[in-house]
């Protein structure tokens, strides 16, 4: 009897797991104060400006994300807005990335977990899944839409928590930058999370300057 009580358990213990393996991000290009998901309040804190929540349940979900409203409210009293609500269905075994830009528009994305697959975190890809097509396309559409450099550049790097790319998608990426700077900035932060490095030096081209390339080159031998 004792045997069949600990098996119950277990089958019901790996079920629940299994049930919970679902992963949530959460990023917007305004400055998130806090989120609520179904209700319950998530503060954001840091310069990362993205909720990364893991264990959750598949199904439908409410999203409200608050941002400080400057206009309104002083110091601690200051109020905060509302720039999106929605909602998004999340599956079993999936991790999905939901990314409001500035115009409040959303864009949802989703990748399975895999076996290999390290929250948040990865080294030249390995480790995190390749970003999808559509996924691509929803990054460059929101870096399009930002109306600064410093904001684009913001933007592209929310996405190497969670994703790996190809040279070729980072090349398109820093095309969008209009910046030297910014551009070498952000190919450096790129390299770590690229699925082919030796290809790497192909993303030297989108520079104007000698020695941009010459740094990126140094910067890489460094690895």
């Amino acid at each position: 009897m004792k045997l069949i009580f600990t098996l119950m358990a277990f089958v019901i213990s790996s079920s629940l797991q299994a049930q919970r393996n679902v992963q949530l991000t959460i990023s917007s290009a305004e400055r998130i104060s806090y989120i609520t998901i179904n209700g319950k309040k998530h503060n954001v804190h840091g310069n990362d400006n993205e909720l990364n929540i893991g264990s959750l349940s598949a199904g439908r979900y409410q999203i409200k994300i608050y941002a400080k409203d400057r206009g309104r409210g002083n110091g601690r009293f200051q109020t905060a807005k509302i720039i999106y609500q929605g909602n998004v269905h999340l599956r079993n075994g999936y991790h999905t990335d939901v990314y409001v830009n500035r115009f409040g528009k959303a864009f949802t994305d989703d990748e399975r977990i895999g076996r290999n697959t390290r929250f948040g975190f990865g080294s030249n890809g390995m480790g995190l899944p390749m970003i999808s097509h559509s996924g691509f396309l929803s990054l460059k559409s929101a870096i399009k839409d930002a109306s600064f450099d410093q904001t684009k550049v913001a933007v592209a790097k929310q996405s190497l928590s969670n994703n790996s790319f190809s040279t070729a998608q980072v090349k398109e990426v820093l095309e969008l930058i209009v910046f030297e700077s910014s551009k070498l900035d952000l190919a450096k932060s790129y390299y770590e999370n690229v699925e082919d490095p030796e290809n790497y030096l192909e993303v030297s081209k989108v520079f104007a300057f000698n020695s941009s390339k010459e740094e990126l080159a140094e910067f890489i031998s460094g690895f």
